[in-house]
């Protein structure tokens, strides 16, 4: 084979790398400015004392409590918590979205005022008593393995719609709570940063789906079934 056609199949490589690490960076929810609602997306949700998985947790909220954006770091949101007489901690963005149906946020805007709750859906602004222990019972909608392999759906179908090709083949519940996913090929083209922000995003969505006892714990496996990335929350 010549230089040329191993240099243009090293520059495609190259560009669908690139192509599924946008996928993987676009996988969060976008979410409203500072001082906005926001409504939280998953059951026992930490709110930690700072922006990172290993700060001490001050609580847990609950699918559907909404919560007053205060700051931003990176991907973590710092929050007023509704209901909790001016409690706020922090919360991982991925677990954040707007009310259904709230206008974008104008960057511009010199006070943005947090949009009502629609009509059509009046529970989503419902506050729901915080509960410091994690819940017992399963998920009102889809169990805890459900969920999460929802969202693993979901993320093949983001990459597959911005690079034409799916991350992952299979997902297996390991001994003692660990999630294992199984990769596909296509993994191993990402840069260590895509794989990163694909890594985090599946561990938030594994520890917001899990109501059962224990640590979270995620591992990244290769189409052989070797632990090629492993993640933990306490």
């Amino acid at each position: 084979m010549d230089h040329k056609s191993e240099s243009a199949k090293f520059i495609g490589r190259a560009r669908f790398g690139t192509a599924l690490a946008l996928a993987g960076l676009l996988a969060a929810p976008v979410l409203a400015a500072t001082g906005d609602a926001l409504i939280v997306q998953g059951d026992g949700v930490n709110v930690r004392a700072g922006p990172s998985g290993d700060a001490p947790v001050r609580m847990r909220v609950h699918r559907h409590q909404q919560v007053i954006e205060l700051q931003r770091e990176g991907r973590w949101v710092r929050a007023e918590i509704g209901g909790t007489d001016g409690q706020e901690g922090w919360i991982h963005g991925s677990l954040l979205a707007p009310p259904v149906g709230a206008p974008p946020a104008d960057e511009n805007a010199a006070a943005p005022t947090p949009p009502a709750a629609p009509p059509e859906r009046p529970e989503v602004a419902e506050v729901v008593p915080l509960q410091v222990e994690p819940a017992a019972g399963p998920d009102r909608g889809l169990g805890e393995l459900a969920q999460f392999r929802e969202t693993v759906s979901y993320l093949n179908r983001r990459a597959l719609a911005l690079a034409g090709a799916d991350l992952f083949a299979e997902v297996k519940p390991g001994p003692g709570g660990v999630m294992r996913v199984v990769a596909t090929d296509n993994w191993s083209t990402l840069p260590p940063a895509g794989r990163q922000s694909y890594a985090n995003t599946l561990l938030d969505r594994w520890a917001a789906a899990k109501v059962s006892a224990g640590p979270v714990v995620l591992q990244i496996l290769d189409p052989t079934g070797e632990v090629v990335m492993e993640k933990t929350q306490p």
